[in-house]
């Protein structure tokens, strides 16, 4: 397979080969080439056929991804719905998984679109943690509001839009959807802990 940016590189190859691949068996191809073919799928949207070569793909539906982060940034929950639905929906199947996930935590920090009496009471009856929604300055009656840790969130945001995958919203299901969220995180991450771009 040709080489590509998006590749692993033989460091971060190392680290998570064991992980994905701790019994090794006979393959057309090897498991790091489809390892980065669905880096390069995420990356770019185009398909990466391992035996010919590279083809794109079309838009088909919008989608609403709703993110939980730490204060590292990194995911701990992700829903994605259809973008016509209010964002109320995605908000309490992500309070169901944190539920699951992380049952102790103490703070939840949302943006404007969370805001409303029923997700404050789902989040104090569910994960028994407050709940706060950060205002931007043009939503708050305030001039200029500091924005506490809201950053991150945006940042995360950020950092997802750099895959045209994801951002141009190609897929048809949104448990692909979150899939491919998962995976531009993974090598979001990959490239953090071995300092690469």
């Amino acid at each position: 397979m040709k080489e590509y940016s998006t590749n692993l590189t033989d460091k971060q190859w190392q680290v998570i080969k064991d992980i994905l691949e701790p019994q090794l068996r006979k393959r057309k191809h090897s498991l790091r080439s489809i390892i980065n073919a669905i880096f390069y799928l995420n990356k770019t949207s185009h398909h990466v056929d391992l035996d010919r070569g590279i083809d794109g793909n079309k838009k088909i539906k919008g989608r609403k991804e709703h993110i939980v982060v730490d204060t590292l940034g990194l995911p701990m929950s992700v829903v994605v719905h259809q973008a016509n639905t209010h964002d109320s929906v995605g908000a309490h199947d992500v309070i169901d998984m944190m539920k699951a996930k992380f049952p102790k935590l103490k703070k939840i920090l949302a943006d404007g679109g969370y805001k409303g009496r029923k997700i404050r009471d789902a989040v104090k009856d569910k994960l028994n943690a407050e709940f706060k929604v950060v205002l931007r300055p043009e939503e708050s009656s305030k001039k200029f509001s500091v924005l506490p840790l809201r950053w991150i969130v945006e940042r995360s945001f950020s950092w997802l839009e750099n895959f045209r995958r994801i951002a141009m919203d190609y897929e048809f299901y949104s448990d692909t959807a979150v899939a491919m969220v998962q995976i531009a995180f993974c090598k979001l991450m990959l490239n953090k802990i071995f300092d690469t771009n």
